[in-house]
């Protein structure tokens, strides 16, 4: 998200800076006007990017999901530059008059870049809203019954959930997530990451998993809390 920010802000200020040096090459009364919206277009164009990428990171997203959007991102950025390619190259072929380049390739940029920002959005909200519904809720029942009368096995569950319920994406990587429990001051957990790894790897995600209540991304390396969005403050109030 950060590096999408860059480019927008790159984008922006670029065609930006082009566009204040360069007058109008179009003859017309109301070209200055034309030329200052076209301006405006492209300063919000390039907040609106900032803006959001720092919105989802703040926002409920997946590592897994804010990759899957970044991709449509660049594929928006690929095309647009793609569609100005070509039709700089038929106008080069016919002889025509050229067009702005910069309005061809850096204005439509960011456009593409904006566009694809907010197809990926609403492709990542259609998907979770599927997978919300094939989810079965959960609670902190789900929980409690999973684990049966060991109490031990229940603390370091409740411990795990909590730590992801904790995150702004309610996912960490299964390594970070080692070594937030080695250096808790608790008997819960060994102070050993390794320990704390393979006890997670053997004994606590298993069960988790198991009643849908977090789910191992292996591609990633991470695991994310998963279930009823109500979920983190059961857990948090048990």
């Amino acid at each position: 998200m950060g590096l999408l920010s860059v480019v927008g802000v790159l984008l922006g200020t670029i065609t930006t800076g082009y566009l204040l040096e360069h007058p109008s090459l179009a003859e017309h009364p109301y070209s200055q006007l034309i030329r200052n919206t076209e301006i405006g277009v492209v300063v919000v164009l390039s907040a609106a990017v900032v803006a959001t990428a720092y919105s989802l990171v703040q926002s409920q997203y997946s590592t897994t999901e804010l990759w899957a959007i970044f991709g449509w991102s660049v594929a928006g950025i690929l095309s647009s530059v793609g569609v100005a390619g070509a039709v700089y190259a038929h106008q080069v072929l016919r002889d025509g008059a050229l067009a702005d380049r910069v309005f061809l390739f850096e204005e439509l940029a960011l456009v593409g870049l904006v566009a694809g920002i907010g197809f990926g959005i609403t492709r990542q909200r259609a998907a979770r809203a599927d997978t919300e519904e094939d989810t079965p809720e959960v609670d902190a029942y789900a929980l409690t019954a999973a684990l049966g009368e060991n109490s031990e096995a229940l603390n370091r569950r409740l411990a795990v959930v909590e730590r992801l319920a904790e995150t702004t994406t309610n996912e960490l990587p299964l390594v970070t997530l080692a070594m937030q429990l080695s250096a808790e001051d608790v008997e819960m957990f060994s102070d050993d990451e390794q320990t704390v790894t393979r006890t997670l790897e053997e004994e606590v995600l298993p069960e988790l998993v198991d009643a849908n209540l977090a789910q191992i991304h292996d591609d990633t390396e991470t695991v994310e809390c998963v279930g009823s969005l109500s979920l983190a403050g059961s857990i948090s109030g048990s």
